[in-house]
């Protein structure tokens, strides 16, 4: 599997029932054994996923506020951000 970009640690998990399978996870799988490393949008929607997340909790100070919100409406991140937006009264 590490040739393939997985842990080893990922495919046991996935082998021995030690987690949920996806359909995700199966079409990786058979998309590597088949020789197409290349064509997997699944891989990268969750690098951008990653991306945006990792983003909006850096901006919102996930780091140091426990219930982190997003503060400007107007963020090019906002339609697909996971936090909710702050309200001002």
């Amino acid at each position: 599997m590490p040739n393939y970009g997985r842990s080893v640690h990922w495919m046991r998990e996935r082998y021995y029932g030690g987690t949920f399978v996806d359909d995700a996870d199966t079409k990786w799988v058979t998309d590597a054994t088949a020789g197409n490393i290349g064509v997997m949008p699944v891989d990268r929607m969750r690098l951008l996923v990653t991306a945006v997340e990792r983003m909006c909790n850096y901006c919102a100070g996930a780091d140091e506020d426990r219930n982190p919100t997003c503060w400007d409406k107007t963020c090019p991140l906002r339609p697909v951000s996971h936090l909710p937006l702050r309200i001002y009264e």
